[in-house]
């Protein structure tokens, strides 16, 4: 972006400040209270910022269209998924497919994300559980 805008430029000096406002967001270790609140509170100002010059400035806008194609890959081209594994490899989390997670996590959470209601409702019996109530108010008079 600094070879294509100017270095004046009001949307450059913007996305620079947005970077060295990310950098500056406590880590996700963070365990004081103040820090962490610190933290919600400023990610949400940068989410803002950062959607309202996408909006306000094509230059912009088309550096970070085109940083997403990069991410995203190309379909038949493997090494072209590289950027976006080291990004997901650098999560607070760990991905892995549903139904290997608790396989291939040797570590466990506060909660297992596979246990949670809803995961498997292609299985008849949990989709009737699930939507029980559901069921119950639609059968009713109005």
């Amino acid at each position: 972006m600094e070879e294509t805008l100017s270095g004046d430029d009001p949307a450059l000096s913007e996305l620079l400040s947005i970077i060295t406002a990310v950098y500056h967001l406590p880590p996700y270790t963070e365990t004081d209270p103040e820090k962490i609140r610190e933290c919600y509170r400023e990610k949400e100002i940068i989410k803002h910022r950062i959607g309202d010059l996408y909006a306000q400035s094509s230059p912009i806008r088309e550096f970070i269209d085109r940083n997403v194609l990069i991410f995203n890959g190309t379909q038949g081209e493997p090494d072209s998924f590289d950027l976006l594994d080291r990004l997901l490899g650098e999560q607070a989390y760990r991905l892995a497919h549903w139904r290997v997670a608790t396989e291939e996590i040797n570590y466990r959470r506060f909660f297992d994300i596979n246990e949670l209601a809803a995961i498997r409702a292609e299985n008849p019996s949990v989709f009737n559980q699930i939507h029980r109530l559901i069921f119950r108010l639609s059968e009713r008079e109005v």
